[in-house]
């Protein structure tokens, strides 16, 4: 009775054995590079199902908020704090982005584009609108979540950024009373005297 159950599966698996080399397309011809192709999209897939499963929800989903910037970095290296430094400058870098766009959208709210242009100052107001970003260096912003998972050896590193609005609007109003024609242009704007008041009173907050 021994015998037979082995001698059983022994058939059972030569014949998957020999089902496995009949289904194998030969090397070389268009059918086996198609299913080593077809190998290699289905490692890519799991391999970008895995990383999405781990990645925090706030960097599937960044966080919006009136009160705030954020930017989010990620980073894969061998070394902890390399990866964690590298994900935080991409974090940055995105701020520095979105705060260049949220100062030009409300520097146009304090001047009148055309007659501004006209009077060939528009070009001050872009330089201001740089050095909003390049000189207050986003003071003010903070790491507000991190995660870090490990990966084949490595360290994939998640980080997200915070810039208050308030830094922006007081770094906004600081760059524009630099110049004292700018200043006094902005001062005909309803919107540019509530953000001074508002800005004075976070600083004596």
């Amino acid at each position: 009775m021994a015998n037979i159950k082995l001698m059983t599966a022994t058939v059972t698996a030569a014949t998957l054995i020999l089902t496995g080399c009949v289904n194998q397309p030969k090397p070389g011809t268009p059918e086996s590079a198609a299913l080593i192709q077809e190998k290699k999209i289905e490692k890519a897939t799991e391999a970008l199902d895995k990383r999405i499963s781990e990645a925090p929800e706030w960097y599937l989903t960044p966080p919006a908020s009136d009160l705030a910037i954020y930017g989010i970095g990620d980073s894969l290296h061998s070394d902890l704090s390399t990866a964690r430094r590298a994900a935080t400058l991409k974090a940055q870098a995105a701020i520095a982005e979105a705060t260049e766009s949220f100062i030009a959208s409300q520097t146009k709210v304090f001047f009148d584009g055309e007659t501004f242009e006209a009077t060939g100052n528009s070009d001050m107001v872009d330089q201001v609108i740089k050095n909003v970003v390049k000189e207050t260096q986003l003071r003010g912003a903070k790491i507000k979540d991190s995660k870090f998972v490990a990966t084949n050896g490595k360290v994939q590193a998640y980080v997200l950024v915070e810039y208050p609005i308030g830094a922006a609007n007081q770094a906004l109003v600081d760059q524009i009373k630099k110049d004292a024609t700018l200043t006094q242009r902005a001062r005909r704007s309803e919107a540019f005297k509530e953000l001074e008041k508002e800005v004075e009173r976070i600083r004596n907050s």
